[in-house]
């Protein structure tokens, strides 16, 4: 992957391509039965719990985020481990230096430019601290720190959008607008009418991960027949 690429402008017409893939994907009469069951906590997927797990520091990285990234089904090499967690490290304070300058909350459809180069430095950072070809895991992570403002590009999202050569993170941030905010919105409100599944408190990006991996994930697959016996 080369690494900047993923700043690349968003191509109108490949923006529109996926503008409607997305589309099909909230549409879907399944949608708010798919956040609801990712984020029930009876259920054994990751919900809340991969943002929630352990301390959160906004500005810190610990045991509790390597744990966490866990249950998005990736793991760290040890050496890895050992490099993130060493307190004594240039490097490691490198890394948090550029996680300080990313300011928390910001979502990633309104986010000016400035925002996301800042989110993507940080990712860089982590990047080069660890090496080797970890970045999923590395997404993963970095998304638990700004979990509003950073894409996760897994297989599920590659396979669907086919934007793993460049411009994953801008095209995402065009298609956030004001008009699919709301609408992730409304379906988080369709799945969580009492709010007793905090799906109110959920960033929209996160939301949209979580339909479109809960679609398309072969992981997912037994979720789709159950809401299909059930209909």
């Amino acid at each position: 992957m080369a690494l900047r690429a993923q700043l690349f402008p968003a191509d109108p017409e490949e923006t529109r391509r996926v503008a409607r893939l997305i589309d099909e994907d909230l549409d879907d009469p399944d949608a708010a039965q798919f956040l609801r069951q990712f984020y029930d906590p009876s259920s054994n997927y990751a919900g809340a719990t991969y943002l929630d797990l352990g301390k959160n520091d906004p500005n810190n990285i610990i045991e509790d985020d390597l744990l966490a990234v866990t249950l998005l089904e990736v793991r760290f090499h040890p050496r890895s481990v050992r490099r993130l967690l060493d307190r004594n490290s240039p490097a490691r304070r490198a890394v948090l230096d550029q996680l300080k300058a990313v300011p928390p909350g910001v979502e990633l459809g309104p986010a000016d430019i400035k925002t996301v180069d800042l989110a993507w430095q940080f990712c860089r950072s982590v990047h080069d601290l660890l090496g080797g070809s970890q970045w999923v895991a590395i997404g993963k992570l970095c998304a638990r720190k700004r979990p509003a403002l950073i894409p996760i590009q897994d297989s599920v999202m590659n396979d669907r959008l086919d934007l793993r050569h460049g411009g994953f993170w801008l095209t995402t941030r065009a298609l956030l607008d004001d008009q699919r905010r709301a609408r992730l919105r409304q379906l988080a409100l369709d799945a969580d009418p009492s709010g007793s599944l905090g799906l109110a408190g959920i960033p929209t990006l996160r939301l949209l991960d979580t339909v479109v991996w809960m679609r398309h994930s072969k992981g997912a697959e037994p979720t789709r027949r159950r809401l299909r016996s059930s209909s």
